[in-house]
């Protein structure tokens, strides 16, 4: 999927939309822009600013959030499976119950990843957890912003004020509250994680679902997102990627 949209619809600032990296903000961004939006809701609004690649090639700036990618999927992990338990999520579900061959409050992250990720259709996952690398075009992006330093990027690119409105707190963060003891939860089962989560009012670190196996298939699964992000990470403010030749300067 790659979703590029005209951020303020006069062609100057075109955004990769990317499940789990900062892709609230960026929504109501587009959102709030239209002014009066008549009725349409967020993700209307969205979608009648989406552009062909040739129009993003015409663009003064294209963007995109990179993250962690596999911290991107145990955020993921939390947000649509964990959080969502006491919720009905069809669609979601089903797939898991499916892969896994158990319901789904039994299921662990290690059956998520090994089951689910690795045994699935890769076109019927979720697209909370595609590579994030799939949604870049083949073009030249002028700011590759990594999620860290999604604010100091944005003081850069739209000004201060711009930046301290939509960037400075986050939206819809599973890092924000983020519980400090370690503890070992690759196999505690859905249901178990949905408890804590809510007892504790904290997020569990991502390494709590990393170990050694799970690390190994996440790495393999993820291979390009983490040489990209390994290119676009690390400064202070954002990057350069040039995905028409896989480099970033």
């Amino acid at each position: 999927m790659k979703y590029h949209f005209d951020l303020f619809g006069d062609g100057k600032f075109v955004y990769v939309y990317m499940y789990k990296n900062a892709c609230s903000v960026f929504k109501k961004i587009v959102f709030e822009s239209f002014g009066s939006p008549g009725g349409l809701t967020p993700l209307e609004a969205l979608g009648q600013r989406r552009v062909t690649i040739e129009a993003a090639k015409k663009a003064d700036v294209r963007l995109f959030v990179a993250r962690e990618p596999i911290g991107r999927v145990v955020s993921g992990f939390l947000n649509q499976v964990v959080t969502k338990i006491d919720r009905s999520y069809p669609e979601m579900f089903d797939q898991l119950e499916i892969a896994a061959k158990k319901p789904v409050h039994e299921i662990t992250f290690r059956d998520f990843v090994l089951e689910y990720l690795v045994k699935s259709d890769w076109s019927n996952v979720n697209a909370h957890f595609l590579p994030m690398s799939e949604s870049l075009a083949p073009l030249y992006y002028d700011a590759a912003i990594d999620i860290d330093c999604l604010y100091e990027s944005a003081v850069v690119l739209f000004g201060q004020d711009f930046a301290s409105k939509y960037f400075k707190k986050k939206i819809n963060s599973t890092s924000e509250s983020v519980a400090d003891e370690f503890a070992n939860l690759t196999d505690i089962s859905v249901l178990d994680l949905f408890h804590k989560v809510k007892s504790e009012r904290m997020y569990p670190d991502k390494m709590c679902f990393i170990d050694d196996e799970v690390a190994t298939v996440l790495s393999k699964i993820y291979a390009k997102d983490i040489e990209v992000y390994s290119l676009v990470s690390g400064g202070s403010t954002f990057k350069s990627f040039d995905n028409r030749m896989h480099s970033a300067s």
